[in-house]
């Protein structure tokens, strides 16, 4: 598991508030727990329980020339348990974050992407709920003035209540 399209869709979310982004998000991130997820002591093997099996299935955690996989799937699970409120998004991530702070506590520095996943969580950002008929343009001028790293917004329309799934299909 590495950084990928998974990881951007909650992104593309809070840019263009469109909740097909979130639906392949959660769609993609059901996948990647049934198939790579250890259910009983978190953590992300790097292949899939169906694939080769080789003799031992290490999880790594450690930030090598890219960001742990392991960090990567606890921040898109984080984030998704705080734009979704749906519990299983954040059973998942209790899980996954206890097992990397269990893994980064011998040597914090190898682990920095998970250090930042850790500051997001334990200082979470503001939430914003708009629902509304349209997008209003104040809360539009607002959001495009700068970027608010320290605000999850969530906006629900007509146009975003149901998913257009064909629309961001990217794979």
């Amino acid at each position: 598991y590495t950084l990928s399209l998974h990881d951007a869709l909650p992104i593309f979310y809070g840019v263009t508030f469109r909740t097909a982004y979130l639906a392949e998000a959660g769609d993609l991130t059901a996948r990647l727990l049934e198939q790579f997820f250890d259910g009983k002591n978190g953590g992300f093997y790097p292949y899939a329980a169906d694939g080769a099996q080789l003799i031992t299935r290490t999880k790594e955690t450690y930030d090598g020339a890219m960001p742990s996989g392991n960090a990567a799937a606890a921040l898109v699970l984080s984030r998704l348990a705080r734009l979704t409120g749906e519990a299983r998004w954040r059973t998942a991530a209790d899980l996954q974050l206890g097992y990397l702070a269990g893994a980064t506590r011998t040597y914090p520095a190898g682990h920095g992407f998970a250090m930042l996943v850790f500051l997001e969580e334990l200082w979470p950002s503001a939430e914003l709920v708009c629902a509304a008929r349209t997008m209003p343009e104040e809360l539009a001028a607002f959001l495009r003035e700068a970027s608010r790293p320290e605000l999850t917004v969530l906006v629900k329309t007509p146009e975003t209540a149901t998913p257009d799934r064909k629309s961001t299909r990217l794979n």
